[in-house]
């Protein structure tokens, strides 16, 4: 019998060529995979965004509703809250009204979203009622997308994609 010599050192682990496709494949399929986590990431960041507004108004209407006096207000009669938004900035606040206008929060949408040229720029809210004397829309800005938040008469909010 012939005996067939082979080198044991000739194969041993894999080419380099086997390890460069392997690698490649890998990262084809990580890019692909990131590109489609950050598109079905992006509505959700966008309707956070705006729940995070919408919420604000709620939260600044229920203050109104059970006439929640901050103490820069005493000595003055409560006449109500509001939310001031900067049109075509990325600015609001509430403000309570007593004796004048004063800041009680203020927040800041993140960068690559704004409130839309048009937007109401205050919202009041009565006292007692929560109704709104001066009702409109919020639009929200941002990602390519454009929200509506509605406050009507009797203080309800809506959101609207």
């Amino acid at each position: 019998m012939k005996k067939l010599l082979i080198n044991p050192l000739s194969r041993l682990g894999f080419s380099m060529i086997e390890l460069l496709i392997v690698i490649s494949i890998i990262g084809v399929i990580a890019t692909i995979s990131t590109v489609g986590f950050n598109f079905q990431e992006s509505p959700l960041v966008f309707k956070s965004n705006v729940s995070e507004v919408a919420n604000f108004l709620s939260a600044v209407r229920s203050k109104s509703i059970s006439q929640v006096k901050p103490d820069i207000c005493a000595g003055y009669p409560l006449d109500g809250y509001q939310v001031a938004v900067t049109s075509g900035g990325r600015d609001y606040q509430s403000q309570v009204i007593c004796g004048g206008v004063h800041v009680v929060a203020q927040k800041s949408l993140p960068s690559g979203f704004s409130f839309a040229a048009g937007s109401a720029i205050t919202v009041k809210f009565d006292v007692a009622t929560g109704t709104v004397s001066n009702p409109g829309s919020i639009l929200v800005s941002g990602q390519g997308r454009t929200s509506t938040i509605t406050i009507d008469k009797l203080g309800n909010i809506s959101v609207r994609p």
